[in-house]
């Protein structure tokens, strides 16, 4: 974003579109795909007054109150949203955040409680498609496209499975 890399292929420099080609096909942008920590989402927000509890990105920024805007006191509307850390010093994180930071914080210390909310994170870095619709039944989060179409399914939890130690000596 404002930010040019060299394309070997066309020898020029260029900016980033934030792969809109990909994303107009229903893929994520390469830099959501190839993130290594898997914590990178891109998806559609519908404004408060219209929002879904199964859109991801609504559910994380309005019925949850996890994700926040950088610098929400500026009025700038920005489409870019921030789970904050919750180890960071707090006046840091009320400058960032604004005033909302600190319930953002209690809500995400509780999501060991909430398997809906567990689900949703379990899906992000799941796939490389967007998610416009999720779901979590039995233990299971299922993700949709635009369509409808299931797109991925991921258990809420991974079983543990825990091996005899063995030795050869």
């Amino acid at each position: 974003y404002k930010k040019s890399m060299y394309n070997a292929h066309t020898r020029v420099s260029e900016k980033c579109v934030g792969c809109y080609p990909a994303v107009e096909q229903g893929y994520q942008p390469m830099c959501v795909q190839n993130c290594i920590g898997k914590i990178r989402v891109m998806g559609f927000v519908n404004p408060p007054w219209t929002t879904r509890e199964d859109n991801p990105m609504d559910y994380l920024i309005h019925h949850k109150e996890l994700a926040l805007p950088y610098y929400p006191q500026l009025g700038l509307e920005p489409n870019i949203y921030y789970i904050p850390p919750i180890h960071a010093d707090r006046e840091y994180l009320h400058q960032m955040f604004g005033p909302k930071v600190d319930v953002a914080i209690e809500n995400y210390k509780k999501l060991d409680r909430d398997p809906v909310a567990q689900g949703l994170m379990v899906l992000i870095g799941s796939t490389d498609r967007i998610i416009h619709r999720f779901e979590v039944k039995n233990e299971i989060a299922f993700a949709f496209d635009e369509k409808g179409d299931e797109i991925t399914r991921v258990p809420v939890t991974e079983p543990m499975i825990e091996r005899k130690a063995f030795d050869t000596q």
